[in-house]
């Protein structure tokens, strides 16, 4: 299954929050949109924090 955040991107904690969540309910992909460069450098943050790091979901990345 996969699945997309509606979370602000640009809300860290929140888009992780989102990404646990669907991870929990059996999303196996999970799409987060990167509209502009703010949001590329915030996902760049996403994929450091410690919260990402343990989840075993697929994060891509849409535009």
């Amino acid at each position: 299954m996969q699945s997309m955040t509606n979370t602000d991107t640009l809300d860290v904690a929140a888009t992780v929050a989102q990404i646990q969540q669907l991870e929990k309910a059996g999303a196996d992909i999970v799409r987060v949109s990167v509209p502009d460069m703010d949001a590329a450098e915030t996902f760049g943050q996403i994929k450091s924090s410690s919260m990402y790091r343990s989840l075993p979901t697929y994060i891509l990345i849409t535009k």
